[in-house]
């Protein structure tokens, strides 16, 4: 199953502030699907204001891939394995990457941040198809992603 995973540096904090700071190229990632079925692009994603799901299709999806082109550094994974039965979770509560890890398959106790996922899914066969520039989120002074194409 391919899967589209994506990371950016939000300029929202968090609890989880303090995983970034070793790490401070990506703060946040989710998860984008096709869906050849219904002909629609599927966002996934958990954080601090809990799971959303938003399903676009036609110039909505247009939008959709703009933003990622945009907002975010995206990397193409063809997952290896199925979901886990059981979530692999390092930490007592769920965020953004246990999340990722859990629905396409990583089990990898030690990848904790956005960082470390991005470097394990480049390694096992991941292709960056966008790549965000360092600081675009600054520049254009909008938050990342989630707040722009969450709206409609």
């Amino acid at each position: 199953m391919r899967w589209i995973v994506c990371f950016q540096k939000p300029n929202q904090v968090g609890f989880w502030w303090f995983s970034t700071i070793l790490s401070p190229k990506f703060k946040h990632c989710f998860i984008v699907k096709y869906c050849e079925v219904s002909d629609t692009w599927n966002l996934m994603e958990f954080h601090t204001g809990g799971f959303r799901f938003v399903s676009k299709k036609d110039e909505n999806a247009d939008f959709l891939i703009s933003n990622l082109i945009q907002n975010a550094t995206c990397i193409s994974y063809q997952s290896k394995r199925a979901r886990h039965k059981i979530p692999n979770f390092v930490w007592p509560w769920l965020y953004c990457v246990s999340f990722c890890k859990h629905v396409i398959g990583i089990k990898k106790w030690w990848v904790i941040t956005p960082d470390q996922l991005h470097c394990e899914l480049l390694k096992n066969g991941g292709e960056e198809i966008f790549k965000l520039e360092e600081d675009l989120s600054e520049q254009s002074g909008k938050e990342a992603y989630g707040n722009v194409v969450m709206e409609s």
